[in-house]
């Protein structure tokens, strides 16, 4: 009995003592994302802003019902339920010609990006004419809108006076894929020559590396304009599809097209390389990163498609300051620039009426937040691109809505932007 009395108190003295010692299990205050976004100032920053054709979008009566309706859940309505002020508007069309209605709808964009104390506009896609030659190698209403952002249209009550300025956006992976080099097994040196017929009615070969900086060569005649941008004295040239863009030897192909501008301009262009978003930038290593872009972006963070969603979503802001620390940091180390990106919002929704992935509804706080991160995370040459302006197919877009219908917000995300980097 003594015996069992004394094992009772000795364990009871090693569970007092036990409860004594401070628990040394982790907290959830020492995580490393436990933290929130607060305000960041660092004054004035170069901000461009990503534009968008949304023609084939107006005339989906599909996509402007989800884009208007009313949300509700319960009937699996998840549209924004907002209406854009300037309404469905055209900027170019099939007939190729200049005209009163796209000049005045580019002049509305134009004066709402002023607003926003945003330096350039970045084009939609300028397309190639697979059909001609260089010099005749560009789509042509794409060149009735670079030439109406340019300011030559005197004939036009709206011109561009000078005080917005223009970089060209081209996706180079709707090149390639128009020369057969689709993937890893078809090299751009390695894929058949594109054969074009002359007026005489004879045929002529190009090898497909030619007709790729042929097309570059032509964008480049632009880049004189008074209205296109630069950074810091150097045109800046902004590419998608790159990680599309198959090649033996990177290096050479970027040098080519820079020599290539340096030829035709007279300057040494700034390209900036879109990244997928969400990718790890070692991932690019045989592609911008071998061809050394001066810069990259990433694609619209608030894209949560392909897997990588729902681990991202609580914490969302979080993650894409994160994300931005880590391609800022890498990039650093390659010589690279990085540029923050910051985008509204994101979903499917809209465009095809999903909702499998998550939604990103616009939210002005949040847009804000990722103001604030993009600040946190700017380049050694600082820099910030707004994605996007217009891209209504996927509820991303800044551009104003009637703030008397549903959600609309107004100008309130130009005034964000106005306020995070034109000051």
């Amino acid at each position: 009995m003594k015996k069992n009395i004394l094992w009772s108190l000795a364990i009871a003295l090693g569970l007092f003592a036990t409860a004594c010692v401070e628990d040394d299990n982790p907290d959830i205050s020492e995580h490393p994302w436990n933290y929130k976004l607060t305000p960041v100032n660092v004054g004035k920053v170069p901000t461009g802003i990503l534009m968008y054709n949304p023609s084939s979008w107006w005339s989906d009566a599909q996509i402007m019902r989800r884009l208007e309706e009313e949300y509700d859940a319960e009937t699996g309505k998840y549209g924004p339920y907002v209406k854009v002020a300037a309404g469905s508007y055209e900027l170019f069309g099939t007939n190729r010609d200049y005209h009163e209605e796209y000049a005045q709808n580019l002049g509305v964009i134009v004066e709402n990006v002023k607003k926003a104390k945003i330096d350039y506009i970045i084009t939609p896609h300028i397309s190639e004419d697979r059909n001609k030659m260089f010099p005749y190698n560009i789509s042509a209403q794409d060149t009735v809108f670079i030439n109406m952002l340019s300011g030559h249209t005197d004939t036009l009550q709206w011109k561009n006076d000078g005080s917005m300025r223009f970089a060209i956006r081209f996706n180079a992976q709707n090149v390639a894929d128009g020369l057969g080099c689709k993937d890893n097994n078809t090299l751009l040196e390695d894929c058949s020559p594109r054969e074009y017929r002359l007026d005489n009615g004879q045929t002529v070969q190009v090898p497909a590396r030619e007709v790729f900086l042929n097309f570059v060569r032509r964008l480049s005649w632009f880049m004189t304009e008074s209205t296109y941008f630069h950074f810091n004295g150097r045109p800046v040239l902004v590419i998608d599809g790159l990680r599309q863009l198959y090649s033996r030897d990177p290096r050479a192909l970027y040098d080519n097209m820079r020599s290539i501008i340096k030829n035709e301009v007279g300057k040494d262009v700034y390209i900036i390389a879109r990244q997928t978003q969400w990718t790890p930038p070692a991932r690019w290593q045989h592609f911008w990163i071998e061809g050394h872009a001066d810069a990259v972006v990433p694609e619209k963070l608030t894209n949560l498609e392909n897997g990588i969603g729902w681990d991202r979503f609580d914490l969302h802001n979080i993650l894409i300051n994160e994300h931005l620390k880590v391609n800022r940091e890498y990039y650093a180390n390659c010589g690279i620039n990085y540029i923050p990106s910051v985008s509204p919002g994101f979903s499917f929704y809209v465009q095809d009426g999903r909702w499998d992935y998550p939604i990103i509804k616009p939210d002005p706080q949040d847009f804000r937040e990722r103001c604030w991160s993009a600040k946190m995370q700017l380049g050694a040459q600082p820099m910030v691109i707004v994605d996007a302006y217009n891209e209504w197919n996927f509820v991303n877009a800044v551009e104003p809505t009637d703030p008397e219908y549903g959600n609309g917000w107004g100008d309130t995300y130009l005034n964000i932007i106005a306020e995070e980097f034109g000051q």
